[in-house]
């Protein structure tokens, strides 16, 4: 049996990137939960009641839409960070860096939802 060198080494490099896939999964979790406390009030009860949900299944969230915005936006800052310092140029995981884009477009789209968004399609409604 020859000895390939990594030792322990190749097994804690493998607990260090999972866990930053799982930081990074976290921040893709906060950052869909934003955008659903952002969505709760106007769009998804539509999409709630085409599903058969009532639209109050999720109106607890709405007032904790911003604590909420902000816990996803440091999560995910967090993410990249994590996967930029732990991990070598060459071993990054496209997967990671696709769930990472992913949650910073949904962010994006919660912070941007009520003035670029909500707005404009009630006044569209109302007129």
């Amino acid at each position: 049996m020859t000895n390939t060198g990594q030792g322990d080494a190749g097994i804690s490099a493998g607990i260090s990137k999972s866990g930053a896939s799982g930081f990074a999964f976290g921040g893709v979790f906060a950052s869909a939960i934003a955008l659903i406390s952002a969505a709760a009030c106007c769009v998804l009860p539509l999409v709630l009641v085409s599903f058969g949900l009532g639209a109050t299944a999720l109106s607890f969230l709405v007032p904790y839409q911003w604590p909420l915005i902000l816990i996803a936006g440091l999560a995910i800052a967090a993410g990249w960070v994590v996967l930029f310092r732990n991990s070598p140029k060459g071993r990054r995981r496209t997967s990671t860096i696709i769930l990472l884009a992913i949650a910073t477009v949904l962010l994006g789209i919660a912070v941007a939802w009520k003035p670029y968004f909500e707005a404009p399609m009630i006044a569209w409604i109302n007129s």
